[in-house]
């Protein structure tokens, strides 16, 4: 089974507890937002969660991101971006890029 809990990017909670993975898919949509989630993703990887961030790469907040966290966390990187598709949903080709940051790495 799966458990998922939602939960506010910008609100002051800590994340849900009894989580081992946080994912944030194509969320880089402005700078306000993007430096929450990155805020996120280091309370998350704080406490042992492995993390995988998923988007465009011209999202408008993906800049941000990337250099908060640059600072917080050295080393964490999105990997090239590749092509995706998807008839059934009617996906022309779109751009995409994955920063996964999980145990041991």
């Amino acid at each position: 089974a799966v458990d998922v809990a939602a939960f506010d990017a910008r609100g002051p909670e800590p994340l849900p507890a009894g989580f081992d993975l946080l994912v944030a898919a194509d969320v880089l949509y402005d700078a306000p937002l993007a430096l929450a989630v990155a805020d996120r993703v280091v309370e998350a990887r704080a406490r042992g969660m492995d993390v995988v961030v998923g988007g465009s790469p011209d999202r408008e907040g993906r800049d941000a991101f990337v250099a908060a966290l640059a600072a917080k966390l050295p080393g964490a990187a999105f990997e090239p971006a590749y092509d995706v598709g998807h008839e059934d949903l009617k996906w022309k080709r779109k751009r995409v890029e994955v920063l996964h940051l999980l145990e041991g790495s």
